[in-house]
C-alpha cells in the first residue's frame, strides 16, 4: 500500500518497510562487491619479450598520473572508484535519513543518471580484451575483479532505479500530465513548427546509430599483430567467441539494444497520442533506458584507451569512432529538445 498522502513527510526507510529489506541487501550486497574490486585485478596482459600489466582500477590511476595524464586520472579515480562508494552513501541517507520527498527525488535521480558512468574502466577492459584476442605476441586473461565491479555497480543502478519508482509512483504526485485525465498527450500535434527538425535529428541520430555499431571504431597496426578491426558488434562477437558471455551480453544490452530502445521511446514520447497514465508511463521507460544506453561512457572509455592502451597495442582510428561520436552527440540534442518542448507542451495543456 502507498504512504497515505495526509501523513507528514517521513523517511522512505519508514515509508517503504516491505521493500526496505530489500533496499538493504542490495545495497550492501553492492557494498561488499565493490570493495573486493578494488582489492582484485581486472585482467593480465601478456606481451612477449615484456613485463606483465595487471590491470586494476588503482593501479589504472597510478598510471595515468605517472604518465601526466592528470585530467584522465582524476575521472578514472571519481567515477570509478570514489562515485560507485559516495553513491552507495547517498543512497542509504535517501533511505534512512531524509525526510523531504523533494530531496529524496533530487538526490537520487541524480544518481540515477550518473550511475552508468561507472562503468568506465568495464569499457577499457573489453577494449583491451578484444584487440588482444587471436594474437601472437600478446595475449589477455580476465579476472574475477570485472565481475564483482560490474555485479556491484549493476546492483547499486538497480537499487536507485526502483526507490526512483517508489518515489515516483507513490511519494510525490503527478505533475507530468494535463489536468483533464481524458485529454490526449501529443506535442507533435501543438509544437508543430519544431515537426521536422525534431525528425530530421531523430532519422540522423537512427542512420548513425546503425553505421556506429557496424562500421570499425579501431584497427590493429603492427607487423607482429593480426590487424583486425572491431566495430561494436564485432566486439560484442568477439567476447562470446572468446567465452566471456557475460561482457559480451553487457555490450550488447548497453551499447546496441537499449541505445535503439531509447530512441524509439523517444519518437513515441514525441509522436503518440497518449493517455496521461501511459505517457508517464512512457517517460519512465525513457529515463531507465538513458540510465542503461551507456554509448557516451564508451565513447570516453575509447578515449581512455587512446590515452593508455596504445603503448601495449598501435592502433588506427576508423570512421566508426568520428559516427559514434555524432550519434552521442545528436541522440543527446534530440533528447534534450524533445524533453524541452513536451514539458512545455504540458505547461499549457494544465494551464
Amino acid at each position: 500500500m502507498p504512504p497515505s498522502t495526509n501523513q507528514p513527510p517521513t523517511t522512505l526507510h519508514r515509508q517503504f518497510p516491505k521493500h526496505s529489506k530489500y533496499i538493504i541487501a542490495l545495497w550492501a550486497t553492492s557494498l561488499i562487491c565493490n570493495i573486493i574490486a578494488l582489492t582484485t585485478p581486472f585482467m593480465q596482459v601478456n606481451l612477449a619479450f615484456s613485463p606483465t600489466h595487471i590491470y586494476s582500477l588503482p593501479h589504472s590511476v597510478k598510471l595515468m598520473w605517472q604518465a601526466h595524464l592528470y585530467i584522465v586520472a582524476i575521472l578514472i579515480l571519481g567515477f570509478s572508484i570514489l562515485f560507485p562508494l559516495i553513491k552507495l552513501i547517498l543512497i542509504a541517507i535517501t533511505w534512512l535519513i531524509i525526510t523531504s520527498p523533494q530531496k529524496q527525488n533530487r538526490y537520487i535521480n541524480t544518481l540515477e543518471k550518473l550511475g552508468k558512468w561507472s562503468m568506465l574502466d568495464i569499457f577499457v577492459v573489453c577494449i583491451l580484451l578484444v584487440l588482444t584476442n587471436d594474437q601472437v605476441v600478446i595475449s589477455s586473461t580476465i579476472h574475477y575483479g570485472v565481475y564483482f565491479f560490474l555485479i556491484a555497480i549493476t546492483l547499486s543502478m538497480t537499487t536507485s532505479l526502483i526507490i526512483q519508482n517508489l518515489i515516483h509512483n507513490h511519494v510525490l504526485p503527478h505533475t507530468t500530465s494535463p489536468s483533464d485525465h481524458s485529454q490526449l498527450i501529443c506535442p507533435a500535434r501543438l509544437a508543430k513548427n519544431h515537426n521536422i527538425p525534431i525528425l530530421i535529428l531523430w532519422f540522423i541520430a537512427l542512420f548513425t546509430l546503425i553505421a556506429a555499431v557496424g562500421i570499425p571504431f579501431f584497427r590493429i597496426e603492427g607487423f607482429f599483430f593480426n590487424q583486425h578491426a572491431f566495430s561494436i558488434f564485432k566486439t560484442s562477437i568477439t567476447l562470446f567467441e572468446s567465452k566471456i558471455p557475460v561482457l559480451a551480453i553487457f555490450i550488447f544490452i548497453t551499447l546496441i539494444l537499449t541505445p535503439f530502445a531509447y530512441l524509439i521511446a523517444l519518437i513515441i514520447l514525441w509522436l503518440g497520442e497518449l493517455t496521461p497514465h501511459t505517457y508517464n508511463r512512457y517517460i519512465k521507460i525513457a529515463d531507465t533506458l538513458y540510465s542503461w544506453s551507456m554509448l557516451d561512457v564508451f565513447g570516453f572509455a575509447l578515449i581512455v584507451f587512446l590515452l593508455e592502451g596504445r603503448s601495449l597495442i598501435k592502433t588506427a582510428i576508423k570512421p566508426g569512432l568520428y559516427l559514434l561520436t555524432l550519434a552521442i552527440i545528436i541522440t543527446l540534442t534530440t533528447a534534450y529538445l524533445v524533453t524541452f518542448l513536451r514539458n512545455k507542451y504540458i505547461k499549457q495543456l494544465k494551464n
